[in-house]
């Protein structure tokens, strides 16, 4: 465990036992955040806390802002923000992944046998467990199984070839944003 510093608020966030310093980009503030192994630096009561409204710098202990009273409850989880949000940045992408992927799986199924039914299955409970398993790995394993089929389905001719095209491109996307998850900074759209 240890904790995380922003060098422009001096906020801290002390990471959890599932967490690692390369899991945040930057303060809720847009500062850098530096790593360090104790947090006997600053005494939690003077820790200072920084407004979300105004952005006004507080003593850390106090319940609501000094310059505009908004409750400081939201800067006492510095940092916690960048994170949570990247989890649900990913959870919200392998959960669209999963619902392209039953999407796809269905048309594929009711292609009156034009495309292989059984990719339509495997891409069916693929994206049923994009639901149940969310983690990077899935995102990983469903966007390789969508390029698989994608690849299989371009063989299939006519306009379903155009259909092929959609799923490379859905497999493409998701396996970009899986292997490019951890340098987004959370603060960008």
């Amino acid at each position: 465990m240890g904790y995380l510093r922003c060098d422009n608020c001096n906020g801290y966030y002390e990471l959890e036992d599932d967490e690692s310093p390369d899991d945040f980009d930057n303060c809720q503030c847009g500062g850098n955040l530096k790593y360090i192994e104790n947090n006997n630096h600053f005494s939690n009561s003077k820790m200072p806390l920084r407004c979300s409204n105004c952005a006004h710098v507080n003593i850390r202990g106090v319940k609501s802002c000094s310059q505009c009273g908004t409750s400081l409850d939201e800067a006492r989880k510095v940092g916690r923000g960048s994170a949570n949000y990247k989890r649900e940045q990913l959870e919200k992408e392998i959960k669209s992944e999963g619902k392209s992927m039953i999407f796809v799986g269905v048309i594929q199924i009711i292609s009156l046998g034009f495309l292989d039914p059984l990719w339509g299955i495997m891409l069916i409970i693929v994206g049923v467990l994009c639901f149940i398993i969310v983690s990077r790995v899935m995102l990983v394993i469903s966007s390789l199984i969508v390029l698989i089929a994608g690849a299989f389905n371009f063989f299939a001719g006519g306009l379903w070839s155009l259909f092929a095209m959609f799923q490379l491109v859905i497999g493409f996307k998701y396996l970009y944003y899986a292997i490019n998850w951890r340098s987004k900074n959370p603060n960008s759209n």
